[in-house]
């Protein structure tokens, strides 16, 4: 999955289990790349019924498909102030993570690397899902945006996919597209 420089993020309706759940497709070809789904505390699923879920803890794990390898892990942890989102391999050690305001839905936030070096800075609004992603040295290095009709023919309802698209400077870095991809799956699954 790792090997794509473009990713459709298509929500998937009525899915099974506790969490949500998205399809990760190649959008050139539709054909399936992965798999996300989200799975939240038991806590968590209680505190649903009456709490909003985006204030909430969870854990999405992302899979190449449906019940097969695990890639990465996205955990998301919310504080009185802040929230943020941790991307980990699949051996559950830390490839980084994003930081921003617990009430914030635009604006800018920050994506460190596990040695808290900055690899991006997002800008945009995270409500509708249009964001641009900056090096530190201004240089785009993605963006993502709610996908319309022509991103994929199969999408029923547009506003349920989205488009990632990351640079080719990073076409060797598997590990710094994980965390792109990783940062808007918590995003997405946060503001969705």
């Amino acid at each position: 999955m790792l090997e794509l420089q473009r990713f459709l993020l298509r929500r998937m309706s009525g899915s099974q289990g506790p969490g949500r759940a998205y399809d990760i497709l190649d959008p050139d070809t539709e054909q399936p790349a992965g798999f996300t789904r989200e799975n939240p505390g038991a806590m968590a699923r209680r505190l649903r019924q009456f709490l909003s879920p985006r204030i909430l803890p969870t854990r999405i794990e992302v899979r190449e498909i449906e019940d097969e390898s695990l890639v990465f892990i996205v955990s998301r942890s919310v504080g009185l102030f802040s929230q943020e989102i941790e991307v980990a391999d699949a051996d559950e050690q830390l490839v980084g993570y994003l930081r921003l305001g617990a009430w914030s839905t635009n604006g800018n936030a920050r994506i460190h690397d596990r040695d808290c070096t900055l690899l991006a800075e997002l800008h945009g609004n995270w409500r509708t899902m249009n964001i641009v992603m900056l090096g530190p040295d201004g240089n785009k290095l993605g963006s993502v945006r709610t996908a319309s009709a022509n991103d994929s023919s199969s999408a029923t309802n547009p506003r349920s996919c989205l488009l990632v698209t990351l640079d080719e400077c990073l076409a060797d870095q598997p590990f710094a597209k994980m965390l792109l991809l990783g940062s808007t799956l918590g995003l997405a699954f946060s503001y969705r």
